[in-house]
Order: structure tokens, then sequence, then C-alpha cells
């Protein structure tokens, strides 16, 4: 299925939304029970030897995680980009980072795969 730019900016707008106001239903209802988050914050943080969450259940320990110990931690949004099956943003997120954040989506439009990029992997 090819997203159209439309849909791509509302689910990245509904994503962001929900992060940046601490809405973890909201962000969590987003997602598929078996879908996956992967990210090099993922191994450095929390220690997770391949850099990859799964299941929902795993992803919302983390968001909750993250939303209690860095509450400032928002996402601004440079651009989205619209692509087949799925939407990548280009933002400004935890620590500062300039990231690329790719979401892969499934035929109802639940988050199926969350994968994060960062034009820098230190840390403060």
């Amino acid at each position: 299925m090819i997203l159209d730019v439309a849909t791509a900016r509302r689910t990245a707008e509904a994503f962001v939304t929900a992060w940046n106001s601490h809405d973890d239903i909201a962000l969590l209802g987003m997602f598929r029970d078996d879908a996956t988050m992967s990210g090099p914050l993922l191994y450095q943080l929390l220690k997770v030897e391949d850099g990859v969450l799964r299941g929902k259940e795993a992803i919302a320990n983390y968001l909750r995680m993250i939303m209690t110990q860095l509450p400032h931690v928002c996402f601004d949004v440079k651009c989205v980009y619209a692509g087949v099956g799925g939407f990548a943003m280009h933002c400004t997120t935890i620590f500062n980072k300039d990231a690329l954040e790719v979401f892969e989506l499934d035929e109802q439009g639940k988050i199926a795969r969350w994968a994060a990029y960062y034009s820098s992997l230190e840390l403060p």
C-alpha cells in the first residue's frame, strides 16, 4: 500500500501529539500487539543486546521509562516523508539528536515496526 502524504502527515502528527503530551494510552493505541522498535539507544540506555524491542508491552515499558525519567524529551518534526507501507519523520528528539524515525504500518494503519536512526550516537 502506498501511503499518501496527507495520511503520512496525519499519522505522524497523531504520534508526535501523543508523545509530546505524554499520552501513553493514545500512543500505545497506535501500535500492533506484535510491533517492534529498533534503535541504537535501546542498546545504549537499556542494554537491549540487539537493539530491538519486541511486542507492544516491551515498547510500553520503554516509553513509560522515557516519559518518567526524561520527561523533557519531545519530537520537533522537520519533515514527513510518505512511502510504501509507511512513513519517515526527520526530527529532533532525545538528547537534542537529529533523527530519522521510520514507521511501517499494517493494513489498518497500526505501527508494525518503528526504527530510529540518529546523526550521532554519542550520549551526553
